[in-house]
């Protein structure tokens, strides 16, 4: 199919070439070398636009790959934290109620004290 198609190309300008004169010839390579300058142009500027946009995705995919690890880094710190956090809170919790049991313990003793005073009285 595409060998056909070649072939019938270059008989169709086998064809220009024998029945053109020298000035359309020439104009015709002229307009031919434009188009063939045109397309290397599109094709190279083609070639850099997808290189640039190849690039540009791997820099991409660098800079989620470096921020995907940072935020697994802070996730990290802050289960740690967070841990700590409720370790705190928790060692808090335990002395504060150590604190009020004695602070009642102090009060129950203050309160038995007058009363014990009145009954030997």
């Amino acid at each position: 199919d595409e060998s056909e198609t070649k072939r019938m190309k270059l008989e169709g300008l086998l064809q220009v070439l024998k029945t053109k004169t020298d000035s359309e010839l020439s104009d015709k390579i002229i307009s031919i070398s434009e188009q063939i300058s045109d397309l290397k142009l599109k094709t190279l500027r083609s070639q850099r636009e997808a290189a640039m946009a190849k690039e540009r995705e791997q820099y991409l995919d660098k800079v989620n790959q470096q921020q995907s690890s940072s935020l697994q880094t802070m996730e990290e710190e802050l289960a740690s934290l967070s841990s700590k956090l409720h370790t705190k809170e928790e060692e808090f919790r335990r002395r504060d109620a150590e604190r009020q049991r004695m602070v009642f313990e102090v009060k129950a003793r203050e309160q038995a004290a007058p009363s014990r005073g009145s009954v030997d009285e």
